[in-house]
């Protein structure tokens, strides 16, 4: 994790600075708090991606570095759903599966596979 220089902040400091945030929040008004909170989210949340100006694959990587988790998965799912329909051919679709199943353990992909192969269940997203 880095702070708002770009520095890489130690584990010890990034409590020390979270526990200080906690702290002042705690100290405002509530309704104080919201706002300010609520505005600075706004800023730093990703929104949808933009239209890519430079290459397509470094614009996908940028805009996921800095989406919530909620933004990440509703346009994983999304893109998910739409990918699906396309008409990958066997070999898109295997390449498409080995990119869902990258990071997981050998013991992980295993059963994911067993549960995939039991039903199309497993496909509805």
């Amino acid at each position: 994790m880095t702070g708002p220089h770009g520095e890489e902040l130690a584990p010890c400091e990034r409590l020390a600075r979270a526990d200080r945030l906690i702290e002042a929040i705690s100290a405002c008004d509530w309704r104080d708090a919201e706002v300010i909170l609520s505005a600075f989210l706004e800023e730093y949340r990703a929104g949808p991606p933009l239209p890519a100006l430079i290459e397509i694959e470094d614009e996908a990587e940028f805009w996921a570095s800095i989406s919530t988790y909620d933004e990440l998965m509703a346009y994983f799912i999304a893109c998910g759903r739409k990918l699906v329909r396309r008409n990958f051919g066997r070999r898109g679709r295997v390449q498409l599966a080995a990119r869902a199943l990258q990071g997981l353990t050998d013991q992980e992909r295993r059963q994911a596979i067993t549960e995939l192969s039991r039903s199309d269940e497993a496909l509805e997203l």
